[in-house]
């Protein structure tokens, strides 16, 4: 729940983890990087809820949100999910594969050059375990 990783829990923190609890992102049976519902994926992870019920959308999403939503992403397991560092770790990494500019924010171009890679590195390794 504590999204940010600063030992409290504010109310958007809550509310996020509200949302992911009670509303999961629905991938759908679609496999990462998620390519033909990346713009809904991209929505999902920018509108943040807010106490009085209405999303508040702005240019691109951040660190705690990734933080919130990767375990939806991701099959992981408990021991991982639950133990901090090794989490933080995985933040960080998948943090610097998406914020090219690194700046914090991860807008929608940085995520469609994210998937992009993320499709020519799959392909490359298909093509490598294939021909062995």
């Amino acid at each position: 729940m504590d999204t940010d990783a600063n030992l409290g829990v504010d109310p958007g923190e809550y509310l996020r983890y509200k949302q992911v609890m009670e509303k999961p992102f629905q991938t759908m049976g679609i496999v990462p990087p998620y390519t033909s519902i990346k713009d809904d994926l991209f929505n999902y992870l920018n509108c943040r809820p807010k106490i009085d019920g209405i999303n508040s959308c702005g240019d691109g999403y951040d660190r705690s949100d990734l933080r919130a939503i990767l375990p939806i992403l991701t099959p992981m397991t408990d021991d991982f999910l639950n133990g901090p560092i090794e989490y933080d770790l995985y933040v960080s990494y998948e943090m610097a594969l998406r914020d090219y500019d690194r700046d914090g924010i991860i807008t929608s171009t940085e995520q469609t050059l994210y998937t992009m890679h993320y499709n020519r590195i799959r392909d490359l390794w298909v093509s490598v375990t294939s021909s062995e």
